[in-house]
């Protein structure tokens, strides 16, 4: 239908997402509160997930909505990002929506479409991830005449006509809370609170609106891609200037090695919002480089 209705598209985000949630373990929640406020409201442990859940289409509910249907956008809408860059002389910019939840908890080999874990919300947003970043490093590869294969697939932008950023709301109240099931009288205003709370001790990832969670994505989408950092240009910018809660994988991980760059919103204790980085740390596992990016690769993925 967009292909019929419109000659070019200029940006697309990638917005979209849900979690099998299972339950809400309330005393797993406030004893990591007690212990680790603000890094429990930005890395809760305590939303449990189902795991074997499938879509009507018999894949992996989470990772196709959170991974493939992404994918499959962006796929079908290539024609036209390309369209726009052609007419306008600047490249089109592909925005994926991710998570500061997104992590490694998963084997990709053996568990690509999510469906044996009890982290797939997680999993599939550091496949989104990966893939973004895999994206946009195989379309730089192959304007530097750097691609391994004689030809670059087609999905990769080869004439820089379509740029893939990375970023993230921050922690908002939205009605993918009541995935969680939760019936404790008042837990809105409850949550409300401990996001308040939690701002006011130096959290800078929370906000009480979609309006503020949003700034992250509509800068990318506003400035000059010129003054767009990238692991190249910003290299000051580290894994290791992010702190991650005990049960996290990325906690105590002394890496510099940048997967990528995670924008995302941020608030100062008194809600007034603004735009920060997260680099990506590479995740290795067994000494291999684990990248859900290389499923862009792979005919069981593209289309």
């Amino acid at each position: 239908m967009l292909l019929h209705r419109y000659t070019n598209i200029s940006h697309l985000v990638l917005n979209a997402g849900t979690a099998t949630y299972s339950h809400f373990d309330y005393l797993l929640y406030q004893y990591d509160l007690m212990r680790y406020p603000t890094l429990t409201v930005t890395h809760p442990r305590a939303n449990i997930q189902k795991t074997g859940v499938l879509s009507k289409d018999n894949l992996g509910y989470a990772w196709q909505c959170n991974v493939f249907g992404h994918y499959c956008v962006y796929r079908s809408l290539q024609p036209l990002l390309a369209a726009y860059a052609r007419s306008s002389g600047r490249p089109a910019r592909v925005i994926w929506m991710s998570s500061m939840d997104a992590m490694p908890s998963f084997d990709p080999a053996d568990d690509w479409q999510l469906t044996k874990t009890q982290h797939s919300y997680e999993g599939a947003k550091f496949q989104a991830e990966s893939i973004a970043a895999e994206l946009e490093h195989l379309g730089i590869q192959a304007r530097e005449g750097n691609l391994q294969s004689p030809s670059p697939p087609d999905f990769v932008s080869t004439d820089g006509e379509v740029h893939h950023l990375i970023s993230s709301p921050g922690v908002v109240p939205t009605n993918m809370m009541t995935l969680l099931g939760i019936k404790l009288p008042g837990y809105r205003a409850g949550t409300t609170a401990v996001f308040w709370l939690t701002r006011l001790l130096g959290c800078k990832h929370v906000h009480m609106s979609v309006y503020n969670a949003a700034v992250a994505t509509v800068h990318l989408a506003l400035v000059p891609l010129e003054s767009i950092p990238t692991t190249h240009t910003a290299r000051d910018i580290l894994p290791t200037h992010t702190k991650y809660p005990p049960w996290h994988l990325y906690h105590n991980l002394q890496t510099d090695a940048v997967q990528s760059l995670r924008f995302g919103s941020r608030s100062d204790r008194w809600g007034n919002e603004y735009p920060g980085i997260t680099a990506v740390p590479v995740w290795w596992e067994d000494g291999t480089r684990t990248s859900a990016g290389s499923c862009c690769t792979s005919s069981n993925v593209c289309l």
